[in-house]
């Protein structure tokens, strides 16, 4: 996994989303991606390495019970979200088509096959409907795709449309109305199955019937163009792609001069020779626009573009957006899955190689740290570009930075330095030591501690002067980390392998005296990093949280929040607090806030969970971002 910059954008709580049912349309919305600072969701790649299956997938659904159903060439692939099964038709052949009928059953379309899944005493297995088919020709060809409304099932092939009632077991049968014509593509919309015939237009299923709906306009060279996909637009009209890559939207409730109407798409000159292949509408109102050679394009309703994902050397064949709101996009080689419907952005590009270590926001632009220098995010300039990540000297390791009036403090190897802008630094002076982490005292913001390899240097400052070098404490002791003010008097320092440091200071915030608590003071060995939650400064450790009891000047394990129900002994770090009252930290199982109701604390990752632990290096909470 490539380290990366994760930036959650707090417009809106995450909203909780059952595993089994699909999600409200009120309760997400793609805000976050217009935001000039955000950058690109996470996705996640499957290889068929990984679900041991053909490279081409066709399309994805997922049950009401929650398992994701894949169309590959091979057969139905099944993902409970941890294991990969593979169910073949009976005929061995290519699937292309998946829908969950009324009856709970998962019907598949395949070449010359049709039938649906049912349980069996090992998952499931397939029972072909094929000896159902009473009209039509001997071979079916290839069956496109599935759609299930009401009681019944579509199956669509070119030569012909195949109803299948779950409730009274009977399949109907349509043909194109001339020998030379075919059927393409059959799509759901608002409730109604619609099927395009290629030279009357678009036809709804009525009854036993289809009746004629709408054809669509020749192009502004009077060319002909046949129809690719259909989507819902609006509460009761219908968007429509075309073979000619252009957009038209359908209203029935308009006069027949003005019912078909061009859609202008903002990103248009990005198709090139590319073929507009799946349209779908997500619950939030976005389009995902699946393409044969240019990628995934999401827009909104006006046509703009939101984002765009390249997936070079990789056709679209179709989009799905599951119940927790991830899209899918099922390719000719693999698998993707888009966290769209989660507020937080990654950021790559030039930083592939390099772990972000730390993030503020300097004379209003987000600034970060890396194992090899610094960076700044750069907002987009236009609709559908993420934010991009710009480098900056120092070249270096960087652990840490400090605000420091209208310049940055960065603590790095070898030396802690004053960052002005760009390209512009100075070194501060340490002592042959690396600056992990800085801190000032927070009623004396002149007197400056740094955590170091080889001690707490402290540094001093008149309002007019640069930083001066005013000593060392605890040099017997080596690698110190995370700091935290108890209150104005009181600075806990921690270590990697040595316990934690009490700092005592004076109302100038000066040292009056420090205090080493090991092992034989209730703290277990390794890393002991202080952290403050709410009022208190409490202790993460690899064998859980530690609280430091002032009568006794001893630490005990504490079972009162932040923790994990049901996992109290992961280290866990509280992080940031933000404007809403949530104080989000690091544990064990992931990266998540605690929130609390008068006395009960709660803590929820939610949409979050899918970011690994050893991501997070720190975050910064802002009260507004929009």
């Amino acid at each position: 996994m490539l380290p990366v910059l994760l930036l959650v954008l707090l417009l809106a709580p995450p909203t909780v989303i059952a595993t089994a049912q699909p999600i409200s349309p009120d309760s997400v919305s793609h805000a976050h991606w217009t935001h000039p600072e955000a950058g690109m969701p996470l996705v996640e790649t499957y290889t068929p390495e990984d679900y041991n299956a053909d490279t081409q997938n066709w399309m994805a659904m997922q049950g009401d019970n929650g398992v994701l159903h894949v169309a590959n060439t091979r057969g139905v692939l099944s993902f409970d979200g941890a294991r990969w099964s593979l169910i073949p038709v009976s005929n061995r052949s290519i699937v292309r088509g998946l829908a969950q009928g009324a009856d709970g059953h998962i019907y598949v379309g395949a070449q010359d096959e049709l039938g649906y899944l049912a349980p069996s005493d090992s998952g499931q297995h397939y029972v072909s409907l094929r000896d159902q088919i009473e009209e039509g020709p001997d071979d079916l060809g290839n069956i496109w795709s599935v759609e299930a409304a009401g009681s019944f099932v579509y199956f669509h092939t070119y030569e012909g449309l195949y109803r299948w009632s779950t409730s009274d077991k009977t399949m109907h049968h349509w043909t194109p109305a001339e020998a030379d014509d075919y059927f393409f593509p059959l799509v759901t919309v608002h409730g109604t199955p619609y099927v395009a015939s290629q030279t009357e237009g678009v036809h709804a299923v009525a009854g036993d019937s289809l009746r004629p709906v709408f054809s669509l306009p020749p192009t502004e060279s009077g060319d002909s163009q046949s129809i690719r996909d259909l989507a819902p637009y609006g509460d009761d009209q219908i968007l429509v792609a075309t073979s000619t890559n252009a957009l038209y939207v359908y209203d029935d409730n308009a006069d027949d001069d003005n019912a078909v109407r061009a859609l202008s798409l903002s990103f248009a000159d990005r198709f090139g020779d590319a073929l507009m292949y799946d349209l779908n509408r997500l619950s939030d109102g976005t389009y995902a626009l699946a393409t044969i050679g240019a990628g995934l394009f999401l827009f909104d309703a006006s046509g703009t573009l939101i984002r765009h994902f390249p997936f070079p050397n990789q056709p679209v064949l179709s989009t799905y957006e599951d119940h927790e709101g991830g899209v899918w996009a099922t390719l000719d080689s693999g698998l993707r899955r888009i966290d769209w419907n989660t507020p937080l952005s990654v950021f790559s590009g030039e930083y592939d190689d390099e772990t972000v270590t730390d993030v503020v926001r300097h004379n209003d632009t987000l600034t970060v740290s890396t194992n090899h220098g610094m960076g700044t995010i750069v907002p987009s300039a236009e609709p559908g570009t993420p934010a991009q990540l710009e480098k900056h000297a120092p070249f270096t390791q960087i652990w840490n930075l400090h605000q420091d009036r209208d310049t940055l403090l960065v603590g790095a190897a070898s030396d802690l330095f004053r960052w002005e802008q760009s390209d512009q630094y100075e070194g501060v002076g340490l002592q042959e030591s690396h600056a992990f982490r800085v801190t000032a005292a927070p009623h004396a913001p002149n007197q400056l501690y740094v955590s170091t390899s080889r001690g707490i240097e402290r540094f001093e400052r008149s309002d007019s002067t640069a930083w001066t070098r005013t000593g060392n404490l605890r040099d017997d002791i080596g690698n110190f980390s995370r700091p935290a003010w108890a209150n104005n008097s009181t600075l806990w320092v921690g270590t990697r392998y040595a316990g934690v440091v009490r700092v005592q200071v004076d109302d100038e915030g000066r040292p009056v005296g420090t205090q080493h608590f090991t092992t034989t003071d209730g703290l277990p060995e390794g890393h002991v990093m202080p952290f403050r939650f709410g009022d208190a400064v409490l202790f993460s450790t690899e064998e859980g949280v530690h609280r430091f009891h002032p009568d006794t000047e001893q630490f005990n394990r504490t079972q009162d929040p932040p923790y994990v129900p049901g996992s109290l002994n992961e280290p866990r770090v509280l992080m940031a607090a933000d404007g809403a009252g949530r104080w989000w930290g690091n544990t064990e199982v992931g990266f998540g806030w605690w929130s609390q109701d008068r006395s009960d604390w709660t803590w929820q990752m939610r949409s979050l969970r899918r970011v690994p632990r050893v991501v997070i290096r720190d975050a910064l909470a802002e009260d507004d971002v929009a």
